[in-house]
């Protein structure tokens, strides 16, 4: 399957749901990236998904939604005045949690008696970079929180 064709899918499945927003030009071109990176396997495996990126202009907004077994990942509207280079990094360390699990019951728990002093140094953090990084996207610096999980 030539990129083309695989962000075509892509875009179909993630982006063309009424969920995402189409002023997010940043963020739909770290989701072209990342259609083009994550390798199929991954792809293939990946949970069903729902990827929420609202307008930038959106105060407020209201539509049915059941979740059912389907994830949820919100990529804030804040991305779009972020360096490119973030916003990449963002999108594809977001999924990268997916693939790993995180948003399992249990699995954001950390060792015993480990202090974590800064979001970014959790365990589930390093992991998500790490996977990231295998793909193809380099870290930014410096590095900020990019993602809340339980």
């Amino acid at each position: 399957m030539s990129n083309a064709e695989r962000w075509i899918d892509f875009r179909y499945q993630y982006i063309e749901t009424g969920w995402f927003d189409y002023d997010r030009s940043k963020t739909i071109e770290a989701m072209r990236k990342l259609s083009e990176r994550i390798p199929d396997d991954v792809l293939n495996d990946l949970p069903p998904l729902t990827v929420f990126a609202p307008s930038t202009a959106l105060l407020g907004h209201v539509t049915p939604f059941g979740t059912g077994d389907r994830l949820f990942l919100y990529l804030a509207p804040k991305l779009e005045g972020k360096s490119q280079h973030e916003v990449d990094f963002t999108v594809a360390h977001e999924f990268a949690h997916i693939v790993l699990g995180h948003y399992k019951p249990g699995a954001t728990t950390h060792t015993a008696g480990a202090v974590v002093e800064k979001h970014e140094d959790a365990p589930t953090e390093q992991d998500a970079d790490h996977l990231a990084e295998s793909w193809g996207f380099a870290r930014p610096n410096p590095r900020r929180s990019r993602s809340r999980n339980p």
